[in-house]
């Protein structure tokens, strides 16, 4: 019979860490070298981070069948930890640790499977580094960051929809984002010019030549919503506003996602811009 985690047993996880279906899996998850489920599944996890103390009128019901409120509970626990002050792992170490154990109750295998990423985060504190968090080995130099792509993504997108919907050159579209967006300078290689390095971005996702896969698809996902927006698709369908004041709106939203993420790679020192 497959054992699985009650509301019982989850406090008595907190009680007692080596009782329950976790002692038998974790050397399995290999978990034996980080924290103990007790500590992983504990509200302390957001010890050290401002604003994040859950309220009486937050503790979810698990035992009522109501995954979808205790959902909305969790949910605004980790938007007050995501804003919170304090470490960035310390955040997602208690972010995830909600989802987990709001799983535990129903889905022990995904808590588990969850809880591997919180314990992996974890080790780092400790010195450690799980087999989780270490690169290929690869034969050139390691590509710019994920994130890096991310934001290069979004300025692409938005530069392709200005050509498309608007009858401006490549040229125009990549001058005006680089003049009202200079923040973009922080995800461009070093040396490179502004408008030069987003003219390249947009044609280089446009032939699909990016190999991050996550970037492209994250251009995808913003082009074809300014698409949608243009045609007054889904919920915009009995909007009153002209297309082009509403993708301009959308151009505007996402150039303004894509510099904070620049200003935030700047702050965290993974700009490829000051890159060796």
């Amino acid at each position: 019979m497959q054992d699985k985690l009650s509301a019982d047993t989850l406090d008595d996880l907190r009680v007692n860490p080596e009782s329950g279906p976790f002692t038998a899996r974790r050397e399995r998850h290999g978990y034996e070298a980080s924290m103990t489920p007790r500590e992983i599944l504990s509200v302390s996890q957001t010890e050290g981070l401002s604003a994040v103390s859950p309220n009486e009128e937050d503790a979810p019901d698990e035992d009522d069948g109501d995954l979808g409120a205790a959902m909305r509970v969790r949910l605004k626990r980790i938007e007050r930890i995501r804003t919170s002050e304090g470490s960035e792992r310390l955040k997602f170490v208690a972010a995830i640790s909600e989802i987990v154990e709001l799983l535990s109750v129903t889905h022990t295998e995904v808590a588990l499977w969850l809880l591997h990423l919180v314990s992996a985060l974890r080790d780092l504190d400790l010195g450690r580094i799980d087999p989780l968090f270490v690169p290929n080995k690869i034969d050139s130099r390691p590509p710019d960051a994920t994130r890096v792509w991310y934001a290069r993504a979004m300025v692409a997108a938005a530069a392709q929809s200005l050509i498309d919907h608007f009858g401006i050159t490549r040229t125009e579209a990549a001058e005006e984002i680089a003049e009202e967006f200079s923040e973009l300078r922080n995800v461009v290689k070093s040396r490179a010019s502004l408008p030069a390095s987003i003219e390249s971005w947009r044609n280089e996702f446009r032939k699909r030549r990016v190999k991050n896969r996550g970037a492209h698809h994250c251009y995808c996902v913003h082009l074809g919503t300014l698409s949608q927006t243009w045609a007054g698709e889904g919920l915009l369908k009995t909007s009153k506003t002209p297309a082009p004041d509403r993708v301009r709106q959308s151009i505007q939203i996402i150039l303004e996602g894509a510099a904070e993420r620049a200003r935030e790679l700047a702050h965290q020192g993974l700009s490829p811009h000051s890159s060796p």
